[in-house]
């Protein structure tokens, strides 16, 4: 499979390139791009359903095996503030590809797992390796011309969401047939089929910054002083994610209680429910969405229209 050709618009003025001085990516390697990210971005959900399986194969009581995603997610909090920012001192490409071996060792760790505290380890790891879902996202933008990255970014986001939402959908069916252990061998290979194309179709980006790691690091805090938009979003963002968190972490304790009793495949089966909202991402074009009415009108009309007791805003 030969790298993904880039498009060059006849129609594009002179001058105008992305941010790498190349034309834009091909959509079959934006697609591919999105694929990836959904693949990444889906290890961090394939435990919730499974989460009553596994407390019965090492005899733990529910608040226990709680730690399991807890410990995913707070390994990919860190892997966000650790390895999306060095994107900017090393070589994208070859970070992407870092990190998906990782997944793929925290994979295989997870379904050989002989302990609670094994499972626990490995999850923070694949936490902080699937930060590279957002690694991706970057890479685009830099690819791109700025007036196409939201519309590349919204298509990333896509796929991202699918994987969010399929993930469990996935899981929860693989591991009531198969157990849960074969659904770690899957994603395993699943991000070994990603590791692969991706190195083959991913262009040469840019050569990064010249400037320390921490010093990128300790610019953080001043993107965060200096735009107030950025903080709105963040502060939404983390609220809607813990609420979108507290419910499917209870749900598939919930559902295999009485009176319900139902396995992983039907608590799975919820993110069908979502998945379709994937769709919305880069049909609405939140990038341009934002460019035209700005971060306070399109964060709080995201925010109504993600609860379902409030009604969507009108287009």
């Amino acid at each position: 499979m030969a790298a993904c050709p880039a498009v060059d618009h006849d129609a594009r003025p002179e001058g105008e390139a992305s941010s790498s001085g190349r034309p834009p990516l091909s959509p079959r390697c934006i697609v591919i791009m999105a694929a990836a990210g959904g693949i990444a971005v889906a290890n961090l959900y394939y435990n919730q359903p499974m989460l009553p399986d596994i407390s019965r194969s090492f005899d733990v009581a529910a608040n226990v095996i709680a730690v399991l995603p807890m410990s995913t997610q707070i390994g990919y909090a860190l892997g966000l503030f650790l390895f999306v920012p060095i994107g900017e001192v090393v070589d994208r490409r070859q970070l992407v590809s870092a990190l998906l071996f990782g997944i793929i060792v925290s994979l295989v760790a997870l379904a050989l797992a002989p302990s609670l505290a094994w499972l626990d380890i490995a999850s923070l790891t694949l936490g902080m390796t699937s930060a590279v879902a957002q690694v991706l996202i970057a890479l685009a933008a830099q690819l791109n011309l700025p007036q196409r990255r939201g519309r590349v970014i919204g298509i990333l986001q896509a796929g991202i969401l699918a994987g969010i939402l399929l993930a469990r959908t996935v899981s929860g069916t693989v591991s009531a047939h198969l157990g849960w252990r074969p659904m770690f061998w899957l994603a395993a290979a699943l991000n070994l089929g990603a590791l692969v194309v991706l190195h083959r179709v991913l262009q040469q980006p840019p050569p990064p910054l010249l400037q320390p790691y921490p010093r990128v690091l300790r610019s953080l805090k001043d993107l965060w002083q200096s735009y107030p938009q950025l903080r709105t979003s963040s502060l939404i963002g983390a609220r809607l994610f813990a609420a979108f968190s507290v419910f499917w972490l209870a749900l598939a304790f919930r559902l295999s209680e009485p009176p319900f009793g139902y396995g992983p495949q039907v608590a799975g089966l919820f993110g069908l429910l979502g998945a379709a909202g994937a769709t919305s991402a880069p049909l609405i074009s939140a990038g341009r969405a934002q460019r035209r009415s700005g971060c306070s009108i399109v964060a709080p009309r995201s925010s109504c229209a993600s609860s379902p007791g409030c009604p969507r805003p009108p287009a």
